[in-house]
């Protein structure tokens, strides 16, 4: 995505660029297909719209299993929709700007000082400027000396069928050491689930903990689809400053610790990546690419200090999300596009805005209920009806499992 979307920037400035795919479809990785609000309106910004996708109001955010929060907005918090659907628009605005976009395997990348020349399965290229966009494992990246040294990992299922619609988002933080577990509608009646950790899980358990958490939280414990798994490069990487290669999107190591976030980072580094190229000659084209990622690089900087710390801290986390600061601050500043280090530098003009012109809508919050238990209440499990037997509620009291149809999902005194 990060390389169509710098080609594009590049082509429409009368650059004659040259855009190599392995495949003709390259859908092929783990992405939960959501477009949040900064990148909508970064996608907006570049004049690349995307309108084939499912607005989200309502998002949980919750820290299992001690907190269960669910926040609904006024204007939507993200659009998700399949990966391959925002491939095939994003490769509709490389065809309309006259990208040349060719099919080949890129097997060496070497870099004499002069410019650069990449070794495919067919043919040889050589070019002044070099952009790598080959996702997690980039073979630029290896190419040239290049490390990613943290790697986060993920495991999804993708358009798992169910009876009834689902009409919101879901992160459910806990459900794994240093991870979370994630719910997506897609469609009227599908949704991707998957898992997300920076720990060190191995591939064979996260599928077990996959099976178990989409159990819980929908009832269902088997699926036709397969379980797609891959590696996120988290941190940024290691490579020579005297390379002056732009590594953007996965290739550089840019995905968000704390929410594996990766589609906004694309978009960022690639217009970071065509401004520098534009505006700057081979030598120093990648000192002004770094210092265009400033912005992106603080938001990093911070998540990658206060991301793994939160998961060891997750009740808190929880706490906070019950609180004022996630009603008035977080989340309405996610529906409005910002990144953390946005929220925290407007945190009292998103508060003021938040109480002349309040983003959400509806705030519920509940504790001491497992996954299942909440589900069941809620009525998101795939049998409709919660099981025969009692729940506690979060005060300490025993709610009748039909409540949630008299009073709604709200089970706190």
């Amino acid at each position: 995505m990060a390389g169509l979307a710098s080609a594009v920037l590049l082509a429409r400035a009368g650059t004659d660029v040259c855009v190599l795919e392995r495949r003709a479809d390259p859908s092929q990785k783990v992405c939960a297909g959501g477009l949040s609000g900064r990148s909508l309106h970064l996608l907006s910004t570049l004049a690349m719209p995307f309108v084939h996708g499912r607005p989200v109001h309502t998002i949980e955010f919750n820290a299992v299993p001690w907190h269960y929060n669910r926040f609904s907005t006024a204007r939507p918090m993200a659009v998700v929709s399949d990966r391959s659907a925002i491939n095939a628009s994003m490769m509709g605005h490389a065809r309309d700007s006259g990208v040349t976009v060719l099919h080949r395997e890129v097997r060496r990348v070497e870099h004499d000082g002069r410019g650069f020349t990449v070794h495919t399965d067919r043919e040889t290229f050589s070019a002044p400027y070099l952009i790598g966009a080959d996702g997690a494992t980039s073979r630029v990246r290896r190419s040239l000396g290049g490390t990613a040294p943290r790697m986060a990992r993920a495991v999804m299922v993708e358009r798992l069928a169910r009876k009834r619609p689902l009409d919101f988002s879901a992160f459910d933080y806990g459900v794994l050491p240093q991870g979370y577990g994630w719910v997506f509608p897609t469609g009227e009646r599908t949704v991707n689930a998957g898992l997300f950790t920076i720990g060190d899980e191995k591939g064979a358990d996260l599928r077990r903990v996959l099976a178990s958490y989409v159990d819980d939280r929908l009832g269902r414990a088997e699926w036709e689809a397969p379980v797609r798994g891959g590696l996120l490069p988290w941190g940024g990487c290691r490579l020579d400053e005297r390379v002056p290669v732009l590594l953007t999107g996965d290739a550089g190591g840019h995905t968000d610790p704390f929410t594996g976030e990766g589609i906004f980072q694309a978009l960022y580094t690639a217009r970071a990546a065509a401004r520098a190229v534009l505006s700057h000659k081979p030598g120093e084209v990648r000192r002004a690419y770094e210092r265009r990622l400033r912005k992106l690089g603080a938001n990093a900087w911070l998540m990658n200090r206060l991301g793994p710390r939160a998961y060891s801290r997750i009740r808190t986390v929880g706490r906070l999300g019950e609180g004022f600061l996630f009603s008035r601050v977080f989340f309405p500043g996610l529906a409005r596009g910002k990144n953390w280090i946005e929220m925290l530098a407007a945190a009292p003009w998103l508060m003021a805005c938040s109480s002349l012109f309040p983003e959400v809508l509806r705030r519920e919050h509940d504790r001491n209920l497992s996954l299942a238990q909440r589900a069941g209440l809620r009525g998101d499990r795939e049998e409709g009806r919660p099981r025969s037997r009692d729940f506690p509620g979060g005060d300490g009291t025993v709610v009748h499992p039909d409540y949630w149809e008299e009073k709604g999902p709200h089970v706190s005194g």
